[in-house]
């Protein structure tokens, strides 16, 4: 084996690592429960703390309790999350799980052990009671956010505690899509680095495809889940439990993207990185072809 073919070899091999630390990071983004992080805001304290305590000791105290007290967080992924919060009695979490029909929504499981023991999912999803009634009234974004808006002082967020169906099972499609890419690129790769296949489809050009798809559908998860934050989670990411029927705590304006989605992004670099191994490949061995051909200057002879 010359050089030049061990040199090829190297580089789709790095390609074969990439993929298969694309497809671990991919993984990894869907099983951990950290797309959506926030901290719990306590809007019973802010209203509270309003009241006149004409002793002074007893409104130190109050102050010293408000400022100690916690609100809680919460965080998910696609399919889970947990939640932790503080009403003044003590910490209390509880697990999600994500419940979809028409739209999404989180529901607090009461028992880990029996998840099926949530709130109603028909009334919870299509906010429907049986009479036929609206089950959960509209929020005023003053009221949920705490701030009057300057555009639209009468903003109203409805439904605020259920997410578009479609994007997310546009997330979850596009994520799956790129983990079975990664894995098709890795298989790819280490069929290329043993040997070169005969078909076209099965060689470079393969791997070039494969990873092109898995840099697409990653992105198309990221822009997915990007919509659902800008559409619904900077507002609200609480289930309905700790919304109605008078909002206790708020999440507005204290949502982050978690590192589970950004693993997503990771991955897509890795797929991207592989291209560019592989058009590195392809220039260092065209260059390396052509010095082979181009004689040398004291070669110049015809043989008769």
């Amino acid at each position: 084996m010359d050089h030049n073919e061990r040199q090829r070899r190297l580089f789709i091999f790095l390609t074969f690592v990439l993929s298969c630390l694309a497809v671990a990071l991919l993984s990894a983004a869907v099983g951990t429960d950290y797309w959506i992080f926030s901290r719990l805001k306590d809007l019973s304290s802010d209203g509270e703390r309003g009241g006149a305590l004409n002793n002074e000791t007893a409104r130190a105290a109050r102050q010293v309790y408000l400022r100690n007290r916690p609100g809680g967080l919460i965080h998910f992924g696609l399919f889970h999350g947990f939640v932790r919060h503080n009403r003044g009695l003590g910490d209390r979490q509880a697990e999600l799980q994500t419940v979809c029909d028409v739209y999404c929504a989180h529901v607090m499981i009461v028992d880990p052990e029996n998840p099926s023991l949530h709130l109603s999912v028909p009334s919870m999803v299509h906010n429907v009671s049986d009479s036929g009634e609206g089950t959960y009234r509209d929020l005023s974004y003053t009221e949920l956010c705490g701030l009057i808006s300057v555009q639209e002082p009468n903003a109203v967020l409805s439904d605020i505690h259920m997410f578009n169906y479609s994007l997310w099972a546009a997330t979850v499609f596009f994520v799956s899509a790129a983990i079975v890419c990664g894995i098709v690129s890795a298989i790819f790769s280490l069929l290329n680095t043993t040997y070169t296949p005969v078909a076209v489809i099965n060689g470079i050009a393969g791997i070039y495809l494969w990873n092109s798809i898995g840099i697409f559908c990653s992105l198309l998860c990221i822009f997915m889940w990007i919509g659902l934050y800008y559409s619904t989670f900077q507002y609200n990411v609480l289930p309905a439990e700790l919304l109605y029927p008078i909002p206790k705590f708020s999440t507005c304006g204290l949502t982050e993207l978690g590192y589970s989605f950004w693993l997503c992004l990771v991955a897509l670099l890795l797929y991207a990185t592989n291209i560019i191994l592989l058009t590195v490949k392809d220039l260092t061995m065209r260059r390396a072809t052509v010095k082979n051909i181009v004689p040398a200057h004291n070669e110049n002879m015809f043989m008769y």
